[in-house]
């Protein structure tokens, strides 16, 4: 038997090479990707420490219960 070795991926030179266009194709996606979770992440803070702050302020409210 014989073994071939080399790339999955064949790395030809040039600003227009298929290689480049494909790794400027996914930092295009990763940003966008990004730019999403910077928009919504803020509400989503906001959102979870609101529950948190409910969670917390019944716990709060069974001690005092209990310490009558």
């Amino acid at each position: 038997m014989g073994w071939a070795h080399g790339s999955l991926v064949k790395k030809t030179g040039g600003e227009g090479s298929r290689f480049q266009r494909s790794v400027d194709d996914r930092r295009e996606i990763l940003d966008m990707a990004s730019d999403i979770v910077n928009a919504v992440a803020p509400e989503l803070f906001e959102e979870r420490r609101r529950e948190l702050e409910a969670i917390e302020d019944k716990q709060r409210r069974k001690r005092k219960f209990w310490r009558r």
